[in-house]
């Protein structure tokens, strides 16, 4: 789901509660280059979306199951 419809009308503690800021200035999504306000805690990223997140850490770990094999 899209953060910016997910999170279209919450404060910014829930937004911090699932690991999320919202920035000030549109920036692109890490993952698609779609334009973002979010910003994931963790890694300090920008993503758009639930999907680009998950695709994000699906595609660290299996990096790092690689670089570990």
């Amino acid at each position: 789901m899209k953060y910016i419809k997910k999170y279209a009308n919450a404060t910014d503690e829930t937004i911090r509660k699932d690991g999320l800021i919202r920035g000030k200035e549109e920036r692109p999504c890490l993952m698609c280059g779609r334009p973002t306000l979010f910003v994931d805690i963790y890694s300090e990223a920008r993503f758009c979306s639930e999907t680009c997140c998950n695709k994000f850490y699906r595609e660290q770990d299996e990096a790092l199951r690689k670089e570990t094999a």
